[in-house]
């Protein structure tokens, strides 16, 4: 995709034991967060990924790959879309998805600002 530099910021949410945050490490982004529910030091913070406690345009690459898992999706959408900054970029890795749930997450900030990853799409449907 060509948008992580080293000096990147960026936030991943539901962030699990780090797994994501290791690998953007070791890809060299140096300013890397992580929030879970659950707290899983060092890598990875507690947060509600409903209710994020960062300031608005704070990141310039916001990142999820369980937003299905999330108990209210838009809500969690919509503040990723509020802390990344503008011209930065959101990436959605989706398990599995069908295109009205992809229709409904395309209302953040226009062509060019959210990606979403299809890892597998629902049955009938080809991957996007």
């Amino acid at each position: 995709m060509g948008v992580l530099k080293n000096h990147s910021k960026v936030l991943c949410v539901s962030a699990g034991a780090g797994h994501e945050i290791m690998a953007l490490t070791k890809m060299g982004v140096e300013d890397v967060t992580g929030v879970e529910l659950v707290e899983s030091l060092p890598l990875v913070s507690r947060a509600d990924p409903h209710n994020l406690p960062f300031f608005d345009g704070a990141f310039d690459v916001v990142f999820t790959g369980h937003l299905e898992e999330a108990m209210y999706p838009l809500q969690c959408a919509g503040e990723m879309e509020r802390t990344v900054r503008k011209g930065g970029v959101i990436v959605v890795a989706l398990e599995e998805c069908n295109e009205k749930e992809v229709k409904d997450l395309c209302f953040l900030g226009g062509p060019g600002f959210l990606t979403i990853l299809r890892l597998r799409s629902r049955e009938g449907e080809s991957p996007g």
